[in-house]
């Protein structure tokens, strides 16, 4: 089994384990007081793969070394189980015999867990006793199971698989649902389940943080699997009904999951239904603006061979037929028709008038987070009598105790404003939560809470730096800022924030004493938040920074001097990037034109990172570690430049099958926090390299290019003209037009830094290009 297909199985073998302490296991036991073999096997192996192990193996005409050869197999041979019997396996049809030893029986499709059942047993390196010990276990630990060799099998060990003899555990497995026997051993729960009051040791909000084992389905038919968290981005995989993937974490909306072959990517969540193995009476739904886990209301079939359908209606396809009896989980209704998952999880509509209608469960129970910029609404409800809120550890989470126990153990992901992930376990629900809240009750009574979450600014400070000055507005709860500049300075909105008296000092007129740039602050309530706005000095620019509990204003004197700019020339190495008719590379444009760029630069005294040199990849920054984000290759290092930096240009030429397309772009990502100025800049390059070059101006444009969506200041990427363009193409190989390029992206840094232009840029000629 390749390792990504482990990883896979350790997530949801992972909560398998923790599930056998309680009434529910993954995995059909032997029915109480049956004996269970001496071997330990405690499940049926029939319909198992068996790989052959061996190098040239003989096949018997029974289960042992007397009986005659039937057939011989090769190492990396798949067979499929019929049965076993002392240590040998019957394979091709239950005709033909195979050594236990000489194959490996992959148990994953099981959800197969060891038990083990004797102390200070030993975790080998192998199947034998040849192999050096790993580690010893005791009674009662529990192990996710991988495979079964000869009286051998494989699990999984901290980061890897050892091997345990089968005599001393007992091998379980199946389906959900049937209760361990009589005098089944305790099995250990996994540590990294939430601790009530606070999330596992080490670990971070979201992906480290959050509880192994959820499993991702489609919520209808097969749902996309994409490279990046960003709507009709390339894709990756599907999620299928028979091939769901492991969860890894939720961010704006999108869940990231990895794939059975190992592919990591992004589904949209509402086109996903996540869902815990170990108790598959829970749902778990994830949205742009809500979040929400329950208990799934239930319908049984009260006719025989009854259509499964497509959609709410008999004109609608039948995916299955349903027989007597079969009780659904629902999803939802639409009229006479239910909405609902099968328990082989197919996902269909059935005629309500075909089942006993929807019966809520008896100890019902939901948590669910719905979104605003403006404030965020927390409501558990449920049979829990009374509850208590009280802060988790560390300060930055919260723990909800019930007067009694809830009726689940799971875990939900939000990774959207100040939510990671809720975590639902005996009398509490801890909210994990990524920085300190503010939050109050609107609602405590039986059964019921609901907490609402806004910000309040607790002070303001400013401080002088080498390339400036620094407003930071420390904040008691989540806020994001959105900055522009206004008839007055630069305007800053905090969406729902509050203003009081009582909050601390804050300077309400004026500006503090000393400053250079800030030529006053006002802060007034505003419908749906608070307004503040800067007076600047002319020629002052400024960046915005957010980090918990805090927003950074960093204002910036006129000029170039100083400042830290980030040339990306896009492509490089292997990556060629766009080629023109004749030949010419984008990548080897794209750096002759920024290497002169930083060259202009650097002789009016800017700080210049170029993210690659010459024909050769993108560098990543000294000391740089990837975040919990969608990708970590080549591009999260050049937008890794940005940290730190006050403009980031990245430099390409554009590509089109129709060689008429022509023009120059310039791209800004929207919804960011620096994204008014990256238009404003985004403008001025479109103008000054419209006039210097010569081309016809497409304008500048939305696009969710990585780098300039992740960079942490103003960002833009220019494209320049169109390689597929004979035209152009004849342009961009002459040493003049490059030039030309990188002194009109000079000239638009100076404009936007507040040096004036010399003279008006030239006006573009001719009519706009159509849009290919």
């Amino acid at each position: 089994m390749s390792k990504p297909r482990l990883l896979l199985h350790r997530a949801a073998g992972a909560l398998l384990c923790s599930a056998l302490v309680g009434a529910l296991i993954v995995g059909t036991l032997c029915p109480p007081g049956e004996e269970v073999q001496a071997s330990g096997l405690g499940m049926s192996l029939q319909g198992l793969t068996a790989t052959v192990v061996g190098d040239v193996c003989n096949l018997r005409a029974g289960p042992g070394t007397g009986h005659r050869v039937v057939g011989r197999v090769v190492r990396g041979e798949r067979l499929q189980v019929r049965d076993i019997r002392s240590g040998w396996v019957a394979v091709r049809g239950g005709e033909a015999w195979i050594a236990g030893w000489l194959v490996e029986i992959d148990l994953t499709p099981r959800n197969a867990v060891a038990v083990v059942e004797r102390t200070a047993v030993n975790l080998r390196g192998g199947p034998g006793l040849e192999h050096d010990v790993l580690g010893r276990t005791d009674r009662g630990a529990c192990f996710p199971a991988l495979a079964l060799r000869g009286e051998w099998v494989k699990v999984l060990h901290g980061e890897g698989t050892a091997w345990m003899w089968l005599p001393l555990v007992s091998l379980q497995a199946g389906p959900a649902g049937t209760p361990p026997p009589a005098g089944a051993p305790p099995a250990t729960v996994p540590s990294d389940m939430p601790a009530p009051g606070g999330p596992p040791a080490g670990a971070s909000p979201g992906r480290e943080g959050f509880p192994p084992g959820m499993l991702v389905y489609p919520a209808e038919g097969n749902a996309t699997v994409r490279r990046t968290a960003v709507p009709g981005s390339e894709g990756v995989g599907q999620l299928t009904a028979g091939s769901p993937a492991a969860y890894l974490d939720t961010r704006l909306g999108w869940i990231r999951v990895r794939m059975a072959d190992g592919t990591v990517g992004w589904v949209w969540g509402p086109e996903a239904r996540p869902e815990w193995p170990h108790d598959r009476s829970v749902y778990c739904r994830v949205g742009p603006d809500r979040w929400e886990m329950g208990r799934y209301g239930t319908a049984t079939v009260t006719a025989g061979n009854v259509n499964f359908r497509a959609g709410p209606g008999l004109e609608y396809r039948v995916l299955t037929r349903l027989k007597r009896g079969d009780v659904l989980r629902v999803l939802g209704r639409s009229g006479d028709w239910i909405h609902a998952v099968t328990g082989g999880g197919t996902v269909g509509w059935v005629a309500g008038w075909l089942t006993g209608g929807v019966k809520c469960p008896r100890d019902d129970f939901r948590v669910s987070v719905e979104a605003a910029e403006d404030r965020r609404v927390l409501t558990l409800t449920g049979d829990f009598g009374s509850t208590s809120v009280s802060p988790g550890e560390g300060g930055t989470g919260l723990v909800v105790r019930t007067s009694r126990p809830l009726p689940v153990r799971a875990a939900l992901g939000v990774g959207a404003f100040e939510f990671s992930y809720i975590a639902v376990a005996g009398h509490e629900v801890t909210v994990f939560l990524q920085e300190q809240p503010r939050y109050q009750v609107l609602e405590n009574g039986s059964g019921r809470l609901v907490l609402e979450f806004r910000a309040e600014i607790s002070s303001m400070s400013l401080e002088a730096r080498e390339s400036g000055e620094a407003l930071t507005i420390h904040t008691a709860g989540y806020v994001w800022p959105h900055a522009s500049r206004g008839a007055e300075g630069v305007e800053v909105f905090l969406p729902g924030a509050l203003y009081t008296p009582d909050t601390g000092p804050l300077p309400a007129d004026g500006a503090p004493h000393a400053s250079r740039l800030l030529t006053g602050l006002t802060v007034r309530p505003g419908a749906g938040g608070l307004n503040l706005t800067l007076g600047v000095a002319p020629g002052v620019s400024y960046r915005v920074e957010k980090e918990p509990n805090l927003v950074r204003i960093h204002l910036l004197p006129p000029g170039l001097r100083g400042k830290t700019i980030v040339v990306d020339p896009g492509h490089g190495g292997g990556d060629t990037g766009a080629r023109g008719p004749a030949g010419l590379l984008e990548k080897d444009v794209n750096w002759e034109i920024a290497r002169r760029l930083a060259e202009l630069l650097e002789s009016r005294g800017a700080r210049v990172i170029l993210t690659r040199r010459g024909d050769a990849s993108a560098v990543a920054p000294p000391g740089w570690t990837p975040d919990r984000d969608d990708y970590e290759g080549e591009l999260a290092w050049r937008a890794g430049w940005s940290w730190g930096a006050d403009l980031y240009v990245s430099i390409h030429n554009d590509y089109h099958p129709s060689r008429s397309a022509q023009g120059t772009t310039t791209y800004v990502a929207p919804g960011t926090l620096n994204g008014a100025e990256s238009r404003r800049l985004a403008w001025l390059i479109q103008e000054e390299v419209v006039g210097a070059v010569g081309t016809v101006s497409r304008g500048v444009q939305d696009g969710d290019y990585y780098v300039i969506r992740k960079a942490a200041c103003p960002a833009v990427l220019v494209e320049l003209m169109y390689l597929s363009n004979p035209r152009e193409e004849s342009l961009l190989r002459q040493d003049a037009t490059r030039w030309l390029a990188a002194r009109a992206i000079l000239r638009a840094l100076d404009r936007y830094y507040g040096v004036p232009a010399p003279e008006a840029p030239p006006q573009p000629q001719g009519p706009p290009a159509p849009r290919p």
